[in-house]
C-alpha cells in the first residue's frame, strides 16, 4: 500500500524493512536536513527551490551531499508514481553521511481550512538570531515541535514565535504575512526565520504579479484578532494566484 513505501538512498522499500544506521549523527545529533515540499496532481511543486535550499544549507553545515538534483528529481518521480502519491506532502532528509530519505504523509489542513479563521498562541519559545541554524531546516527542530505542542493544549492551530527583542518572527510550521493598509507585511529574515519556499514566491512573484507593495521589517505584534476572522480581499487574490500557480506545475 501507498502509505508503506519509503525511500532510502533511492531504493523504494517498504516501511517495515527500512533501516538506518544507529552511528547515523543524523539520528545521534540531529546532524541532517530535510525539505518538505507539497505534491499536487502526482507533482512536486517548487522541487528545484526546495533542492537548491537544502544544497547550499548542506555546504555550510559541512553535510555532504549524496545526490545530483536531476538525478534525485527523477528519483522522486518515480517513488511518487509508486507509492501511487496524487496530493500530499513528500519530506525529503539528508543526515550528515548523506543518507538519503524520501516519505510522504497526508496534508495537515484540507483547502477548506484557508478560508476560514486559525487560531495561534504566542510561543514561550524564542528564535535566536544569532543562530544559524534558525535560517536552515534542520534535523534540531524541538523548539518548532514543542512551540506546536503548546498551541495544541491551547486549542490553537499555530504557535507564534518571538525573538528575544520582542519581534515576531514566524509559526511553528508557517511563515508569517498580514495585510496593513492595502500593504502586505511579514517580519525580515534577519529576526530570526526561516525563509519559506512559498514565503518567496509570495514576496518575489505572487504580489507584484498583483501589483501589491511588500515591506519586510521589525515587527510587535499585539494580542488581537487579525481582521475579521476570515481571510480579506487581498489575502483571497494571493490565495487564488497560489492555485493558478499550482495548476502551471
Amino acid at each position: 500500500m501507498a502509505q508503506h513505501l519509503v525511500s532510502i538512498n533511492k531504493k523504494i522499500v517498504p516501511v517495515s524493512k527500512a533501516h538506518i544506521s544507529p552511528m547515523d549523527q543524523g539520528l545521534l545529533y540531529g546532524w541532517g536536513l530535510f525539505e518538505t515540499l507539497r505534491i499536487y496532481g502526482g507533482k512536486p511543486f517548487m522541487i528545484r527551490e526546495h533542492m537548491e535550499r537544502m544544497i547550499s544549507s548542506a555546504k555550510r553545515l559541512g553535510v555532504y551531499v549524496s545526490f545530483e538534483v536531476e538525478e534525485l528529481t527523477l528519483h522522486i518521480d518515480e517513488f511518487i508514481e509508486t507509492a501511487h502519491i496524487f496530493n500530499d506532502v513528500l519530506r525529503i532528509t539528508l543526515t550528515k553521511e548523506g543518507m538519503l530519505l524520501l516519505t510522504h504523509r497526508p496534508v495537515v489542513y484540507a483547502k477548506e481550512s484557508y478560508r476560514r479563521w486559525f487560531a495561534a498562541k504566542v510561543s514561550s519559545i524564542k528564535r535566536n538570531p544569532t543562530s544559524p541554524l534558525t535560517f536552515m531546516k534542520t534535523l534540531n527542530y524541538m523548539d518548532n515541535i514543542l512551540a506546536k505542542q503548546e498551541a495544541v493544549e491551547a486549542a490553537c492551530q499555530e504557535a507564534l514565535l518571538f525573538n528575544d527583542k520582542g519581534y515576531i518572527c514566524e509559526g511553528s510550521m508557517s511563515n508569517v504575512f498580514w495585510i496593513k493598509e492595502g500593504c502586505l507585511h511579514t517580519p525580515s529574515v534577519e529576526c530570526g526565520l526561516l525563509p519559506g519556499i512559498a514565503r518567496q514566491l509570495v514576496i518575489d512573484r505572487l504580489a507584484p504579479l498583483l501589483c501589491i507593495g511588500v515591506r519586510e521589517g521589525e515587527y510587535a505584534v499585539e494580542d488581537k484578532a487579525i481582521g475579521g476572522g476570515v481571510p480579506g480581499s487581498i489575502t483571497a487574490a494571493i490565495m487564488e494566484a497560489y492555485d493558478n500557480q499550482v495548476a502551471g506545475v
